[in-house]
Parts: structure tokens; sequence; C-alpha cells
């Protein structure tokens, strides 16, 4: 309008005063416009505009009132006819012509113009641009006032809504006589009468551009056309133009909306920059597409501030980022919902923000079987108030390595490796412990069954001793007196005169069981006491050791005893070494003999000797032996000696004599050397010498003596030589017998017969005791043997 424009201080630096309601004051008789603090800012309208008053609450015009006094009063003027003078038209009159006499002039000023006082014309003055004036009569700058907000009043304007605004790139502030083009990043609002803000974008409620409707039921949505005529769209995307049935009041309702937003679109009113998470394009406000986000207000295109970056997404009108969920991950950017690109894969989870579906393994000894795991615990077990989730645990018996997906992921692998519950990898067995497992329990002996899922260990129980985890029981001949053994040795071996079964758990675990059975350090059972053996060291019921039987003896039942009196006992020599089964695996040395085992022993004395009790031979002379240590435990070596005893001298004995009197004496008219076997085992010999019973060897005769009884070989007495009585008719002599002994010799038969014959005398037989003697007529009487000891007589 041709006024300048100058700022809001004054040479002072103080902001101006006395602005009229368009911004704009007289000064130096021009006017002018200046900017402001507050709304309008620049200006409010065209100005010159009305100015307040405060004293008189008035709006006066802009120019002074003026009185002419004149014959005829010029247009613009009237007479008053009371005082003759001319004065100006009144404010909102105009007077067009000259020589008018009434205050009312040529009429009220046209709306859409103003008439100061004075005025000649109509429309002397038009409302100015942003101000409108609806009423005749307007006699101020003001008119009838701003135009209002979301249109905008051209010079002349004549209402307060003269021109909408025109769209949503446009926007026209209370008063505005044109409308003005929307910043880039900014959107146009409708406002109310109270100028508050009541739309923005494309003035639909809450800010959002719609030219559609959704119908009822899924039956799609409307359109809008140029001319404000519906139509909808099927689901399938046909387009119709016949609204089905049941959905027409619907329909109406949204239609109405759409209508009213459209019309809201035409009368903008001021313009708001975009916030964060919307851009704003020609004054229409979109929100930022999902997949990217807007940390900024006043962002004028789609592509807002960036994408959303990877392990985030960003729904649709995002100001920032938002992390991808606990048990999602976000690979890429621009994701736009909470899913971002998928779950958190098996043996995995995802912390929040995470990028990638294997971003964190399950830790060892838990297990990740199913998709969007959220936490170390591997779990959607989860307390949904505090998040908490119970861990997945690897199952007893398995391990699970990180990343496991089974709670069985791996078997813990053999005997020497147990598994607990949430076990990262297979424990090794402790030294002298065992593995158990649902099969192999407590105290049992282990199956394979359940070898490579053990799960626990226990320690080896006495008797037994552990190997990689195997419970084994101590082998016989050793004992485990302790618990966690570790090696087949055990404790030890069973101590001498006892022996241990498996599993012992005592060193004196069982009693070796009686003398027929001995048992060496280290026996795992009772062994046989071998025939002709006796057991020895310790009592009865623990012997430790076996021996030999010694010559003189036999053992049975382990037990040594003297062979009987009557009886020897020779050892006999030992067959080729190994041959000897029962004295496996003790086997004597080569060399050795072989004990008796009978009461038998080696047999009867012999003839002629005697074998007291423990007697080594069966006749003359008395066998040795000696002892000698061969490892620990001693044997007999045995030389031949002998063993029974001879009968003496004037005794004769048969087989298995016990003592020295044998079976008896020697037969008169005999005598018995040592060892004589028969009690008429040698004859006494000639006629001078004789052998009375028990003889040992033959007497001499004494000298005038005789001997008697017997035969010539066999004289048991002798006599002394007297006077004999000559036979019946015999010449009676005093005659010794031929036989008696004499001076050298025999003296002869001559002298013992006389000159009588008597022919039944043709023997002697004194005693007779003995072998057969031959006489005068060669008859043979036989010898009488049934002689006894100290029973011998003459006849």
């Amino acid at each position: 309008d041709g006024f300048p424009l100058f700022g809001p201080y004054d040479a002072d630096g103080q902001l101006h005063a006395g602005l009229d309601s368009c911004n704009g004051k007289m000064v130096n008789g021009s006017y002018a416009y200046f900017a402001t603090a507050s709304f309008p800012y620049i200006m409010g309208c065209y100005g010159p505009g009305a100015v307040d008053d405060t004293a008189s609450g008035v709006l006066p015009s802009a120019r002074s009132e003026v009185v002419l006094d004149v014959t005829e009063c010029p247009a613009g003027m009237y007479q008053d006819l009371a005082t003759s003078r001319c004065v100006v038209c009144p404010a909102g009159t105009f007077g067009r012509e000259a020589g008018l006499a009434s205050a009312a002039c040529s009429g009220l000023c046209p709306p859409g113009a103003w008439c100061p006082p004075g005025s000649s014309t109509p429309v002397a003055q038009k409302c100015a641009a942003g101000r409108y004036g609806s009423a005749a009569g307007l006699s101020t700058a003001a008119c009838s006032g701003p135009c209002s907000a979301g249109y905008y009043c051209p010079e002349g304007s004549t209402s307060a809504e003269q021109v909408p605004c025109g769209g949503i790139q446009w926007f026209c502030p209370e008063g505005s006589g044109d409308r003005v083009l929307v910043t880039e990043g900014y959107y146009t609002i409708t406002v109310d009468n109270e100028g508050n803000g009541v739309g923005g974008g494309g003035g639909a409620p809450g800010g959002k551009a719609s030219g559609t409707a959704a119908l009822p039921h899924g039956h799609g949505r409307i359109l809008t056309g140029l001319q404000g005529h519906a139509a909808y769209e099927s689901a399938s995307g046909a387009a119709h133009h016949a609204l089905p049935s049941g959905v027409a009041d619907a329909a109406a309702r949204d239609l109405d909306l759409l209508r009213r937003t459209k019309e809201a679109e035409r009368h903008r009113g001021w313009q708001i920059i975009s916030e964060p998470g919307t851009y704003s394009h020609r004054g229409l406000k979109r929100d930022c597409p999902a997949g990217r986000y807007g940390n900024v207000p006043g962002l004028k295109s789609a592509d807002c501030t960036a994408a959303c970056s990877p392990g985030h997404f960003c729904p649709k009108g995002s100001a920032l980022p938002t992390a991808c969920p606990k048990g999602t991950y976000g690979a890429t950017e621009g994701l736009g919902d909470a899913k971002c690109s998928g779950q958190a894969t098996l043996g995995h989870y995802t912390p929040t923000a995470s990028t990638s579906a294997t971003e964190v393994v399950c830790p060892a000894g838990r297990y990740g079987d199913s998709l969007g795991l959220t936490t170390d615990a591997c779990s959607h077990d989860c307390d949904a108030a505090s998040g908490f989730c119970e861990d997945s645990v690897c199952k007893e018996g398995y391990y699970c390595p990180p990343a496991s997906v089974s709670k069985a992921q791996a078997e813990c692998g053999g005997s020497a490796f147990f598994c607990p519950k949430g076990s990262a990898l297979p424990t090794p067995v402790a030294t002298g412990y065992y593995t158990v497992g649902s099969l192999s329990k407590p105290g049992e002996y282990q199956t394979d069954d359940d070898v490579n899922i053990r799960y626990d260990q226990v320690i080896c129980e006495p008797g037994t001793y552990c190997i990689d985890g195997v419970r084994i029981p101590c082998p016989a001949g050793r004992f485990g007196g302790e618990s966690g053994l570790s090696h087949h040795t055990c404790s030890g071996p069973a101590e001498a005169g006892y022996y241990t079964p498996i599993e012992s758990v005592s060193a004196r675990q069982v009693d070796c069981g009686g003398t027929f059975n001995y048992c060496p350090e280290g026996s795992p059972e009772p062994v046989p006491v071998g025939v002709g053996n006796y057991s020895v060291d310790g009592p009865a019921a623990n012997r430790a050791w076996t021996m030999t039987c010694e010559p003189g003896f036999y053992c049975a039942a382990g037990v040594k005893r003297m062979c009987p009196a009557g009886r020897y006992g020779k050892p006999h020599p030992t067959p080729p070494h190994g041959s000897l089964t029962h004295r496996a695996p003790y086997a004597y040395p080569t060399g050795t003999y072989i004990g008796l085992s009978s009461e038998e022993c080696s047999g009867p004395c012999k003839a002629g000797y005697y074998c007291p009790a423990g007697s080594t031979w069966h006749r003359g002379g008395q066998d040795t032996y000696t002892r000698r240590t061969s490892d620990k435990y001693t044997f007999a070596e045995v030389k031949d000696g002998g063993g029974g005893l001879p009968c003496p001298a004037g005794r004769w004995g048969g087989e298995g004599m016990t003592t020295d009197k044998c079976e008896g004496l020697c037969a008169a008219g005999y005598f018995c050397p040592v060892g004589s076997i028969s009690p008429t085992q040698t004859s006494c010999g000639a006629e001078t010498l004789y052998c009375p019973p028990g003889s040992g060897e033959p007497l001499n005769v004494t000298k005038g003596y005789y001997a008697t009884g017997g035969t010539v070989t066999t004289r048991t007495g002798q006599a002394e030589c007297l006077a004999q009585t000559a036979p019946d008719g015999a010449r009676l002599e005093e005659i010794c017998p031929s036989t008696t002994v004499g001076e050298g010799g025999l003296l002869g038969p001559d002298r013992w017969y006389d000159g009588m014959y008597d022919p039944f005398e043709y023997t002697r037989s004194v005693n007779e005791d003995g072998a057969e003697a031959q006489y005068g007529g060669g008859q043979s009487v036989p010898a009488d043997p049934s002689q006894t000891e100290g029973s011998a007589s003459m006849n």
C-alpha cells in the first residue's frame, strides 16, 4: 500500500508505542508500519487502523475533525443549520456534492469501505486488506474487524471469511490480507474462534490427512471424489457406486467426516513446525514411514532423519529408533515393527538391540531348544512381572556346551566321567571313586547300559577298588579295609592263616577252616592239605603253611601222627616235578619226598626187627634227615639210613614187632643172634655146646659136664657126669657118658657103655629139643619144637 515498514525500536532503543490495530501510526504527518514482538508481528492489516483511546473509549478518526465557515459547504461537508457553518460529514458517511444541509450527508459509507469525517465519496477508504467491512457506515480503518483465521480478506472485503485460504499448503492467520505459502517442514492447522489450533496435517482429527474412510465388516473403504461424491472400494479392490446393504449409515457418517475434513483443509489459520517423528511437505504433515525415524522438528521429506539402524525398528511416526525387543534381532536397517528380522535361533538368545539371530550363545550347562529366547537363562519359563527366567538346565548324564539346543546335547562319555544336572563339560571322576547313573546305583556294580550317561560319583566302598570310574571287587586273596581304594592290590594280601574271597574287607575275612586246610599269605581260598602233608603255623583253624610228613610219621587231615609201633615210615621218592597235582600251586622242589598218609605207614617192621612208634625203617639202621629252608617255610630232605631195631640176641621176631621183646625167646637147642626171625634161627651146633631157651649164642659145656637134651646139634643143657646105673642085664660100672667134656675134649663113647647090650637102648633123649640125632640102630627121632621160653627139662 506504499507505506514504509520500520523496525520495532525508536531512536532511544524503546519499542514504538501508540500503534494502531494494523501495527502502524502517523510519524511526521506520514503513516508507517512498525514490527512488533507479538502478534501480528509485522502488519495486522492495511493501515491506518483504529487507535485505542483509553480516555473516551471510542476509536476516533486518524484524521482531525475540520469545521469551515463558508457560504456553501463543499462536498464532504454539510451546513449545520443551527450555526450556518460547514461541518465535515460524520465518519461513516460521505458527502458527494456541495451544499448538503444534513448530517446524513449523501448517505452511509457502503460495506467494504470506511469513511473518515469529511469523506466526499462512498469509497473514500476501502477496508484495508486483512480487514473487512460487513456493514454500511463504517467510520474507521478498523472496519468491522480483522479477517477470520483460515481466510484472507483483500482490500474492500465485506466478510470475515471473504476468501477461503485455499488448501493445506496455504495458511491465513487472523487479519490476513492474502494467503501465505506454508514453510517447508511446517504444516497448517485450523484455528477456532478463540485462536486455538483444532486440527493439523490434512485437517482430520488428530492431524492426519485422509481421503478415505474404512467401511465396517471388512467391506472396503470409502473414496471421495472431486465433487464430494462418494463411492467405495471393496476389499477386493473393485470400485462401486452403490453401498452394500447394512453399511449405509456407517458409510454416511464416515463420508460426512471426510467432507468436513476436506472443507477444513481450505481454512488453515496457522502453520506449525512438524514434530519429531513427522515431516511436512506443502503444509501436509505425515508420519515418518515405518523403518525410518525423525528425531528433530521441521523435517521436510519422507526420508526423515535416517533409516532405522540394525538392532532397532521404527514404527510409523517414530521420533527415535526403538531397540528390537529381547528374543528378536534386527539384521538390517529400516525395520518397521517389533518383529524386527525374526527370533533368536536355537541355542542362542538375543538381548535388546541385537543384530544377529546368534547374538549370544546359550552358556555352557544350559540349552536353548526354542526360538526367541531372551536371557542367558535360555528359557521361556519367565515371570511376566519381574522378567526373571528360570534357567534351562542340561539334563543329568549329559553336558551342554555353549549354543546347545537340547537338554541332552551330548552324552557324558564313559565311566571315567560324570555329568551332574547343568553340566557344561564332563567332570573327570576322582581317584578312588566310581560313577553312577540311572541304572548303575550306589553300592552296586555298574552296568554298561548307562555307561555314557553317568551323573554322579561315589567313593569306592571297603572291599572294592575303583579305576577310571569303574567299581571292581577286591580280588580273592586281597582285601580292601578302607574306602577310596584305586589299585587292584587293594589294602594288601590276606593274612596267613586266613583267606579272603572277592570283596573282602578284612585281612582275616574267613578262618582257613581246620587242620585239613592251610592258607598262605594272600590266599583266595583254603588250600587242601596235600596227601602226606600236615598243616603248620597257627592254631587249628588258621594254619598258614603245609609240611611234608617226615619219615616215621603219617599225615591225615592235615595232622601229623607217628607211625604206630610195629610199623615204619619210610619216605617215597617224589615223582618228576609238577606231577603232584594235589600240591599245585605249591609244588615241592624235585628231590624231596612224598609223605605218608595212612597209619599203615610204609608197612610192618621186617621180621627180626621191632619198630617202636615213629620208626623210619623196617630193618637195622636209623634213617636220617635234615631240614632246610625254601623261601619262608621248611621241608625235609631224606637220606636213606634205617629205621627198625633188630630183635636183641636170644629173641626172634616176625613182621610187625613193636618192642624189644619181639616175638619171644629163641628155642632151646638153638641160639638167636641179633635180628633173628625164627625161634630155631641157628642150631646150637655140637656136643660141647648147649643152648638153653633165649640163647643169643651157644654156651660151652662145662668141664666135667656133658650136653643134654636135643640132638647132637641142638643140646639144650648140661649135666655133671655122675655114677650111672647100668641097664638091666648090663654090667654095673661107674662110667661117664662119652660126651662128657674132659681135658682136651670129649672122652669118647666107650666109657659110656658096659658089656650088656640092651637092644632097646639105641638113642638118648635128654630134653631133646633140636635137630635129629642118629645113634645105634640108625633110627631118627624128630626134634620137639614145642619148647617155649622157660619150659626146657631133662628126660
